[in-house]
């Protein structure tokens, strides 16, 4: 069975819902073009893996010239 992909949402939006993890994901190695849209996927698809039915975006940067980091809170709503 598929899990459902967790919504984006604003942190103000999760006062009803239980806090899960904080998430810390990488692009991967390698010069994206797009390390961003990396990030953002592979940060969805770990708070999938957990149960997480919503994520609130904290930051993204980029610690080096090869990689991005996206940042984010994972919460389990009713």
């Amino acid at each position: 069975m598929a899990l459902a992909q967790p919504q984006e949402a604003q942190a103000n939006a999760m006062q009803a819902c239980s806090f899960l993890t904080r998430i810390d994901v990488s692009s991967g190695y390698g010069h994206y073009l797009n390390w961003k849209l990396k990030a953002k996927i592979n940060t969805l698809a770990r708070a999938e893996k957990i149960g997480a039915t919503h994520i609130v975006w904290e930051h993204f940067f980029t610690p080096s010239s090869f990689t991005g980091m996206a940042t984010a809170k994972a919460y389990k709503c009713p």
